[in-house]
Formats: C-alpha cells, sequence, structure tokens
C-alpha cells in the first residue's frame, strides 16, 4: 500500500463536511446545495485522478533539478530541512498563487477553485486538474537550496491539507495574534470574494504575512459573494477546467491587432483591448441582493447520485492507496471510468440530452470492467464492487428515466 497523504485524509475530509453541515442546520444556515457539492466534489475526484498522472511527473522534475543542480545538501540535516522546506514551499505557494489571479493562462487553471458560488469545505477539494502539475517550476530554488524531494513533497501536502479548513463559513474571527501571523477562515473568505475590494487579495496559503509583507492582504468587512465575476453556469467539473480556455480563445479571435491578441493570454483577467471595451473591473455587488446560479431536479435523482458518489470515493481511495498492486492499465481504466461519472453527474443536474444514454454506457462498461477483472485474476473483492454497482445502477436508473427529470 502506498502511504498516500491526501488519499488518507479522504475519509477525515469527508467526516469535517458532515459536521460542518450539523454546525449549520444548528445556526439556521443553508451553506451547502447538492448540485454545488456534488459539483465541487467532483472537481476534486478528478483532480486526484490527474494528479496519478502528472503529480509524478512533477515530482520527478523536481528531483531532477534536486539531483543535478543542488547547492547544498540539507539531507544532512533534517530539521532544517523541514523547517526550509515548510516556509518555502509556503512562500512559493504564495507567489504562484498570486500570479494565478494575474496572468490569464494561469488562471484559466485556477479559476476551477473559485467556480463555486457557495463557501464551505467542499468547495476546498474543488480543485484544478492542472494546476498542481504547472506550478511545479516555481519550487525548483527548493531544490537548489537542497530540500530533499520526499520533504518538498511531504511540506505540499502539509500546505494543502491546512488550506482545508479555512474554506467554512461556521468560523468567525479567531485571536487576534492568530489572524496576524496564520491564513485563517476570516482572510480566505475575503480571498474568494468577488466584492471590488476583495479581488486579488490574501493569496497566502499558511502564513498570511506574505500578503502583509508584498501589499495583498485585506481585511474582512463587507460579506463577501463568493464565485467569479463572469459565473460558470454549470455543474459539469470536466468542462470546468476547459472553459475559461475557451473563453480566452474566442475572445482572442476577435482582437485585430496580433500584439493585443497574444498579450490576452499573458494579461490580468480584467484587462482587454480598447476594441473589446477596454479592462473589465469587477462591478459592485451585495450579498443580500446576488442570486445565485442554480438548476432544479427532482429530489430522487439525488439518492442516485449519492449512491454511485459513495462509491466512486470509495473506489478512488483505494485505488490511490493500492495503484501499484492494480497496475497502471487498470488504474487507467477505472480512472476513465470515475471522470466519466462526475460528468454525468452534471449533466443529469442539468437535464443534458446526453446524460442518459452516457449514463447507460457508462453502467455498462463498469460491468464490461468487472467481468474482465474477475478473468484477469484481479482480486475478487474488486470484481464483485464493481459489478455490484453496475448491477445496482441498471435497475435504478430506469426507473429514474422513465419518471423524466421535470
Amino acid at each position: 500500500m502506498k502511504l498516500d497523504p491526501i488519499a488518507l485524509a479522504i475519509p477525515f475530509f469527508f467526516l469535517l463536511i458532515g459536521i460542518e453541515i450539523v454546525v449549520m442546520r444548528r445556526q439556521g444556515r443553508r451553506l451547502y446545495r447538492f448540485a454545488d457539492t456534488i459539483a465541487c466534489l467532483s472537481c476534486g475526484i478528478g483532480s486526484e485522478v490527474v494528479r496519478i498522472f502528472l503529480g509524478l511527473a512533477g515530482l520527478l522534475a523536481y528531483s531532477w533539478v534536486y539531483g543535478n543542480f543542488r547547492l547544498l545538501d540539507l539531507a544532512s540535516y533534517p530539521v532544517a530541512a523541514w523547517v526550509i522546506g515548510f516556509i518555502g514551499v509556503d512562500f512559493f505557494y504564495y507567489w504562484f498563487h498570486r500570479l494565478s489571479h494575474e496572468i490569464n493562462v494561469l488562471w484559466a487553471m485556477h479559476v476551477v477553485h473559485h467556480q463555486s458560488q457557495d463557501y464551505n469545505l467542499a468547495v476546498a477539494l474543488r480543485q484544478s486538474w492542472f494546476q498542481g502539475f504547472a506550478a511545479t517550476p516555481i519550487y525548483f530554488p527548493l531544490a537548489l537550496i537542497g530540500v530533499p524531494p520526499l520533504v518538498f513533497a511531504g511540506c505540499a501536502a502539509a500546505s494543502l491539507l491546512y488550506q482545508f479548513w479555512i474554506h467554512t463559513r461556521t468560523i468567525g474571527r479567531l485571536p487576534g495574534w492568530y489572524e496576524a501571523v496564520m491564513n485563517t477562515p476570516s482572510h480566505h473568505r475575503v480571498h474568494h470574494g468577488i466584492n471590488p475590494e476583495y479581488i486579488d487579495r490574501n493569496h497566502a496559503g499558511v502564513f498570511i504575512v506574505w500578503d502583509k509583507l508584498f501589499g495583498t492582504f485585506e481585511p474582512e468587512g463587507a460579506e463577501p459573494v463568493y464565485g467569479t465575476v463572469k459565473p460558470y453556469a454549470s455543474w459539469n467539473p470536466v468542462w470546468a477546467n476547459f472553459d475559461y480556455w475557451r473563453d480566452l480563445r474566442d475572445r482572442s479571435r476577435k482582437i485585430s491587432r496580433l500584439a493585443d491578441r497574444l498579450h490576452l493570454w499573458f494579461a490580468d483577467p480584467a484587462w482587454q483591448p480598447a476594441e473589446l471595451g477596454g479592462p473589465q473591473p469587477a462591478p459592485p455587488v451585495e450579498a443580500s441582493r446576488f442570486v445565485k446560479w442554480d438548476t432544479q431536479f427532482p429530489h430522487r435523482y439525488k439518492a442516485y447520485i449519492n449512491f454511485h458518489f459513495v462509491s466512486v470515493g470509495l473506489g478512488l481511495t483505494l485505488m490511490l492507496l493500492f495503484r501499484e498492486v492494480l497496475g497502471w492499465a487498470a488504474v487507467s481504466v477505472i480512472s476513465l471510468l470515475v471522470v466519466v461519472t462526475t460528468a454525468v453527474w452534471g449533466g443529469l443536474m442539468e437535464d443534458k440530452s446526453w446524460a442518459r444514454p452516457v449514463e447507460w454506457f457508462r453502467l455498462a462498461a463498469i460491468g464490461a470492467v468487472a467481468t474482465g477483472a474477475l478473468f484477469m485474476g484481479y482480486p475478487a473483492a474488486m470484481a464483485a464492487g464493481l459489478g455490484l454497482v453496475a448491477l445496482a445502477g441498471m435497475i435504478w436508473f430506469p426507473r429514474l428515466s422513465a419518471a423524466g427529470i421535470r
């Protein structure tokens, strides 16, 4: 079994989400919407699937720089390596995060994390497929000064785990000494706000001091309105990773000057040339009047999606932990099925015409994979689990489909 800290943390993520829902209900607040929550968690599922393939490539690139160009050898000083590594990871995270809000080609990846118009612990798991790999080069200075690859990977995982709990509205301001140094829910709510005064503020991962040192800190004042200035009106987690790229392509085609067309891709997201109306600053918003994008679908679809969500979540966790035993062929097939599954959820919640036939194909594919796994010598429990999921879906889904979504 591979000791993957993110995979091991997945059950605790869901436990904390459950606790937040209970606390929310006791407070009489509605901080979760079913479709938005499924979309956020689906983005996280897709991100973990992609991390199986690109995460290793990023670590190998870091290891290559460390092995060939390091100037120091901190492996001999483990305490120093971990301290320097953790602070260094957080420092470079700040700068990559900040640049991801200031350069369109980076924002095209990072925007996925900001698309939700809610703010809760599920949003913490709404991650881009490609941003983690794209960020790798900014950490190369740590390799040059001798932070070992496993220390770097551990520090990066610890930073990511810390940032989970700050995505909540159930915690107000913390003691002043903590707010002064550390990133907190209050600070990070500002970061997710589309209020003009909150745009491009509070980029910190763990230590808020970076924002204070480099002029991007903003304390929480007015209640934030969450999401993106141009809303992402879909529950599809796959398209979420490509929507802004399409937007950049479409805008660039409307620009006549080649220099402006190229500049668009590396400009601030608010920038546009004069022929498209010039820069587009964020308009004023007010939380009490803001209307969130939403869709309506029958309650019975929630139970069906929840069943498959639990099965995918359990299966993904086991695959992440045992992928070395399964082998790359099985992992690749299962990963593809997982991504298709999350896309179908979004399609069902939007009543898309393609969702039902693709769901039938998905259920048949799961059944075929279960049969193949049984005959190819994979663990019987794996084949049985896949088979039960496929069988349950084939019995359950026709009833939903026949009843219609409206």
